[in-house]
């Protein structure tokens, strides 16, 4: 039996293997979603700062796409996987209609496991970061978690997760042995701070949007997908009794549909002002500076969600914060920057919005931006690579 004291963190901080040191790695991330999140731009470059030389992809075609797109950039030293659903899911109304949207998932399931393993045997390291459980429309979960299961328990070399919490759901929820543990390592997700222009102050922002000085302002900021649970959010609000509450929806909603329920449930209250749009990047910080927090009432039930960009973007902004204690939220945020509400708690977010009404959200501001500072890309990309480095000398 293995050492139990050797935890995750201490695996993560070890020296690298010194057969491996200074190597320089070839390093393939997949899928390349830099367009929608500068999630693993900043990673490539903490990497790059590293030693390490990346590219980027997402591969050609459902079948085999690793191995195609290890074909068009070259046979690398490791492939970090981030996503397994756009290789996997497919959301196609015409194979709903016909009933074969299990069967495709199944066989584009069967089609990653053989690729994963064609590229192993190829002397390819194989490392996944486990962002999400399963994927957030649900679809063919059954499948889902057998194909991550198999992947997980016999095809990555290393399985990275943010946060320890994270690592212990992940092993409970794909029923995964105790011994997934030795390849589990922990690395933080990095901060936004530098992929957002932050230029004006809370006065100027408000002017910009026309919201008044003296309010409280809650904002949703980000993708609307069913999983964020906005309309629930709306619903809450409204019941919330503050003339000088104010709440913002932004973002661009995944359906018509989900963006008619948002709508139709603020119309009657003009309290809430929806922009149901994409945001340019330059236009962030004005939402972001104009709240006093930021409300995000992710769906609790469902426990596929591990890690939260809108979290760490609303506290580099120095936003207090209301969210559920699901994931690596809970390690990240505490009562010093907002309300961390637990899973099964009832009238959340609404309670944690009266909290916030007389709350000393300045004093919280600056601690969430603290807190968020030392996730600095180049310290993550060092951690990160050392982890490439161990599981390659290890081969």
């Amino acid at each position: 039996m293995r050492n139990e004291s050797r935890t995750d963190a201490d695996r993560s901080a070890e020296p690298a293997a010194s057969s491996a040191d200074g190597e320089t790695l070839d390093v393939l991330l997949a899928p390349d979603y830099t367009s929608s999140n500068p999630y693993q731009a900043n990673l490539a470059e903490g990497l790059a700062n590293g030693g390490a030389t990346v590219s980027l992809g997402s591969g050609r075609g459902y079948l085999l796409p690793l191995s195609r797109l290890a074909a068009d950039e070259g046979l690398p030293d490791v492939l970090h996987l981030h996503f397994f659903t756009p290789f996997m899911i497919v959301g196609d109304e015409r194979l709903e209609r016909f009933g074969l949207g299990a069967l495709v998932t199944l066989v584009l399931g069967l089609s990653l496991l053989v690729d994963l393993a064609l590229l192993r045997l190829r002397g390819v390291v194989t490392v996944w970061t486990v962002h999400d459980l399963v994927n957030h429309e649900r679809r063919y979960l059954r499948i889902e978690r057998a194909v991550k299961h198999v992947a997980a328990r016999f095809l990555f070399d290393r399985i990275v997760v943010h946060c320890a919490t994270a690592g212990e759901e992940f092993r409970r929820a794909f029923s995964l042995p105790a011994s997934t543990s030795e390849k589990t390592v922990v690395i933080p997700h990095g901060h936004f701070l530098d992929d957002y222009p932050n230029e004006v102050d809370r006065e100027t922002a408000r002017d910009h949007l026309d919201l008044p000085s003296e309010s409280t302002v809650f904002l949703f900021f980000g993708w609307i997908r069913p999983y964020k649970n906005v309309p629930r959010l709306v619903e809450q609000f409204k019941r919330l009794d503050s003339d000088r509450a104010r709440l913002l929806v932004v973002g661009s909603a995944r359906s018509a549909a989900l963006e008619r329920t948002i709508r139709e449930g603020s119309a009657d209250d003009d309290r809430i002002e929806t922009v149901l749009e994409f945001v340019p990047d330059d236009e962030v910080q004005y939402y972001m500076n104009a709240a006093d927090a930021v409300v995000l009432p992710f769906r609790t039930e469902e426990r596929s969600l591990l890690t939260s960009g809108s979290v760490l973007l609303a506290m580099g902004f120095g936003n207090a914060v209301v969210a559920p204690a699901i994931g690596c939220i809970g390690t990240l945020l505490d009562d010093e920057g907002g309300v961390c509400y637990d899973r099964g708690a009832t009238d959340q977010p609404l309670s944690g919005m009266r909290a916030l009404l007389d709350a000393d959200t300045d004093a919280m501001s600056e601690h969430n931006r603290r807190t968020v500072e030392s996730l600095d890309w180049d310290t993550i990309g060092e951690r990160t690579h050392r982890t490439y480095q161990r599981a390659v000398a290890e081969r």
